[in-house]
Formats: structure tokens, C-alpha cells, sequence
């Protein structure tokens, strides 16, 4: 049988005032004092027992039952705010879509719904005597204040029970009356000279609600460092190798990446574009300005102002989709390619099918497929262009004359012929461009 405490808790008469008016509606007040205290624990827990609690149950209702288990058995900061969930879904309707769902849509943004407590889970027992009279608003506030924070702090610690035995059953599910009804024995009485005394009897909850050590002011100086050196070692291996580049002067073309000019205290972040599909890009300074730069796309803009960059960015980004989404939906690979030219000799001959936006004629590119370097000698354009590769060089071939400059190149496998027509086993997926050198 589970231990059982009497705690009790005294107000002098003083605390209140003598012209106080008599209480007329308790059913109106104690709605009002259930959800001042509910949103004041929950506040209290979601910052200081449980913190960043909804942002952890979002994740974690993203996951299946089991998974979410097993990451509840590995973390404790993650099986409090579990603990969290549970007892928020118990007293709160829609607390999901309030505060654990995602809304994209606009219209449903003014439709989120405002804290509403469930009468079942807030619903308690509690007997007031007062022998010397009515019973007067502040008397009945402190009382339904202290009887409230004891219901919703013996519902908590049943939550946090809740959440461990999950964790070990290997079965975490969300869901309605799971903590059942209250049975604490909750009493309040208005004693001789005005004072007042609360009594609760219930369970030893002394550990339900302490706070989670803070880390020193020396370990959150280590830590942002650390995180900080991590940014940067991820911001110079982003920064490596050839790079589209744009400007409204030049246009596009490609140059080896910019190298960031990066103080002692400099920190870089990621930012997120305003454009579709919000892409990351990261801002640093260079030695002639700053320049802005895709995550996952090798394209950087430069200018001497960072709104400058970031504008030029963004529409940067936008041609390079629209031209990556043209290409893919006009160039088809066919389902048998010979080669155009084929060696004498036995060695590997390999056909692909290329694109290309703008080319010097007679210009010579390097490039790097598979390791090997090869000598692509640029005379015509006219997609789609066959490149026939055979030993070390290679000849494209077009039927139209190539316009002014190199601007840029995209190269797609379309299939291989390997000794004289045998199927390819691998695909050729990506060309990087090493230098550009006019012939």
C-alpha cells in the first residue's frame, strides 16, 4: 500500500481584506482559478522541469510507437516532456493542435483554438467549512488556488509514472483518460479570528516538480565555443571547390569557391531563403564584401552589402531552379545509344548524353569522370549533344554554331557502352569542373 501524507497549509486572516465581498458564484470562480493554474504550471514545468518540452513532443510524434520508446528509454529530458504530453492531452482539449501541430495554411492560422480544460480531468472534491459565516472571494481563491495546484500536481507525478512504464513496455501511445479521476481528499476550513488552513492527504510528491540543474556559466561558454568552432569547419568544407557564381553584371559563370574572412569571435549561421521550398544558405564576409552561398547547391552571389547579396540570391536561386526543371523535362535519355565514334582498339568507350546553356567555340574544358581526366574539345551546340569518350579525349558534337561564352555545364549520364555494346553497370552522375581555359 503506497505511503499517505497530510500536508497543511495556514493563511493568516490579516492576508485578506476585511471589505472583501461574499462569494456568490463558485462554479465561475473556480473555472478562473483552474486555468490561471494550469497555464502557470504548465509554464513552470515547460521552462524549468521539462525545458523546450513541445518542441521534443513534436519530433517524437513524428515517430512510430516503438521507436518512440526506445528513445524515451535513452534520454531522460525526452521522457519528461513525454510526461508532459501525457499530462497536458489529459487536461487540455485540442492541446495538439494547438501546440504540437504545424499549420501552413493561412485560413488556419486564425482558427487555432484557445485553451480549453477538460471538466471530467480538472473535476475535484473539496469540502470548505465555515462555521463564523459566508465565505468571502479572496478566502475562496486562496482555497480553490491551493486545492487546483495539488490536483494538478498529483496528476503530473501519475504522468511521469505513466511515461516510465511506457518506456519500458516498449509502447508509447498518446491518448485520452489515461491518468483517470482525481482522488485526493482535499479539505478547507475557516478557523476562529479569520485564518484560513488548507489540508491535502495524498502521495509524497516532493520530486515531481524540481527543476533540472542548470549547467555553469564556464560549461555554456565551452559549449558555445565548441558548437561555434563545428560551424565553422562545416562553413570551410562548404566553401571548397568550383562554384556557380552571379552577378547582374557578369551573369552566371563558374569560379573556384570564395574563401570567408573570419575574425577571432566570428560565428556563421544558417539562414533561410524566402523562396520556395525556404532552401538554407549561410552569409560570411570576404575580403572584397560578403557573399551569400546555398547549403545544398554549389551557388554563391557576391555584393558589398549583406541585404544586397541576400536579394541577388534569391534570384539567383530561382533562374537555377527554373532551368534545372526545364532541362529535366525536356532531355529524356533514349533507351539505346550508340556510340559516334568508337577506337580501334578494344579500350572503354562511354556515350553520354549532355546539356549545355552557353559555349566558346574551339575553348577547352578539364573535367573529372570517374577519375580520369578527360579533354572535352567544345566546337558546336545544339541539344541534345552526344559525347562519345575513348581513351583520353573526346569530341562534341552538335549542328549549330556555340553562342558567346562558357556559362554553364550540366552533365547527365544516359547510358554506357563498354567493350563494344555491352550494358553499363554504373552511371555516370556528376562532372566537376576544374579550370577553364580559353584554347
Amino acid at each position: 500500500m503506497a505511503k499517505i501524507e497530510l500536508t497543511s497549509t495556514l493563511a493568516k486572516a490579516s492576508a485578506f481584506g476585511a471589505n472583501d465581498e461574499i462569494l456568490w458564484d463558485g462554479d465561475y470562480l473556480a473555472c478562473i482559478v483552474a486555468m490561471q493554474s494550469y497555464r502557470s504550471l504548465r509554464r513552470f514545468i515547460t521552462r524549468h522541469v521539462a525545458p523546450h518540452a513541445d518542441s521534443r513532443i513534436r519530433c517524437l510524434l513524428r515517430l512510430g510507437a516503438e521507436a518512440r520508446a526506445r528513445i524515451l528509454l535513452d534520454d531522460p529530458r525526452v521522457l519528461d516532456a513525454w510526461a508532459v504530453a501525457i499530462w497536458s492531452s489529459d487536461l487540455e482539449r485540442m492541446v495538439s493542435l494547438r501546440l504540437w501541430t504545424q499549420l501552413s495554411d493561412p485560413v488556419m492560422l486564425d482558427r487555432i483554438p484557445r485553451v480549453v480544460l477538460d471538466r471530467d480531468a480538472m473535476g475535484m472534491e473539496f469540502a470548505v467549512k465555515a462555521p463564523n459565516g459566508p465565505l468571502r472571494t479572496a478566502q475562496a481563491g486562496w482555497l480553490l488556488g491551493h486545492a487546483t495546484l495539488a490536483t494538478l500536481r498529483h496528476r503530473f507525478a501519475r504522468a511521469r509514472a505513466l511515461a516510465r512504464g511506457m518506456a519500458r513496455a516498449g509502447d508509447a501511445v498518446l491518448g485520452k483518460d489515461m491518468l483517470g479521476g482525481n482522488s485526493l481528499a482535499l479539505t478547507g476550513e475557516v478557523q476562529d479570528g479569520g485564518d484560513l488552513k488548507f489540508t491535502v492527504e495524498a502521495e509524497p510528491m516532493r520530486d515531481t516538480l524540481t527543476p533540472r540543474p542548470h549547467q555553469t556559466k564556464a560549461q555554456r561558454r565551452m559549449a558555445a565555443e565548441v558548437s561555434r568552432q563545428q560551424r565553422l569547419q562545416k562553413l570551410l568544407q562548404l566553401c571548397a571547390g568550383p562554384c556557380l557564381r552571379f552577378s547582374w553584371r557578369d551573369g552566371w559563370g563558374v569560379a573556384s569557391s570564395s574563401e570567408p574572412s573570419l575574425g577571432v569571435g566570428v560565428s556563421v549561421k544558417r539562414h533561410r531563403l524566402f523562396a520556395v521550398g525556404r532552401p538554407a544558405f549561410v552569409l560570411f564576409a570576404t575580403q572584397t564584401g560578403w557573399c551569400a552561398r546555398m547549403a545544398d547547391v554549389p551557388l554563391e552571389v557576391h555584393d558589398d552589402m549583406p541585404w544586397k547579396v541576400i536579394d541577388t540570391l534569391r534570384h539567383a536561386f530561382t533562374r537555377y531552379k527554373k532551368l534545372q526543371e526545364g532541362r529535366a523535362a525536356e532531355f529524356v535519355a533514349p533507351a539505346d545509344v550508340q556510340p559516334a565514334e568508337v577506337d580501334s582498339s578494344p579500350p572503354r568507350t562511354v556515350a553520354l548524353l549532355a546539356t549545355q546553356e552557353s559555349a566558346h567555340a574551339d575553348e577547352v574544358v578539364d573535367a573529372t569522370a570517374e577519375g580520369a581526366l578527360v579533354r572535352l574539345k567544345v566546337t558546336q551546340v545544339a541539344p541534345p549533344v552526344r559525347w562519345t569518350v575513348g581513351g583520353s579525349d573526346a569530341l562534341c558534337r552538335g549542328g549549330s554554331r556555340a553562342p558567346a561564352s562558357i556559362r554553364q555545364m550540366s552533365v547527365q549520364a544516359a547510358c554506357a557502352v563498354l567493350d563494344g555494346g555491352s550494358a553499363a553497370t554504373k552511371e555516370l552522375q556528376h562532372w566537376r569542373l576544374l579550370r577553364l581555359a580559353a584554347k
